[in-house]
């Protein structure tokens, strides 16, 4: 995956409400994140297959950062 890939995803995870991001299952929050990505970047099946794997990878550390900011 490219950086400028990565810079989006970390983007749209950074804008994600917090509403959602406590609602939302795990595969919930990495599917929205995936349709947000290809919204703003129209990703190719293999892109977003990327994404997604890369997402699923650093969901723990999304998590964290997520209750770090609700503190």
């Amino acid at each position: 995956m490219d950086t400028r890939l990565m810079r989006l995803a970390w983007s749209v995870v950074d804008e994600a409400p917090e509403q959602p991001r406590q609602r939302a299952s795990a595969a919930d929050q990495i599917n929205l994140f995936v349709r947000k990505i290809d919204d703003r970047a129209a990703l190719s099946s293999q892109e977003r297959q990327q994404v997604k794997q890369y997402l699923c990878d650093r969901l723990h550390l999304i998590q964290e950062l997520y209750q770090a900011q609700i503190i």
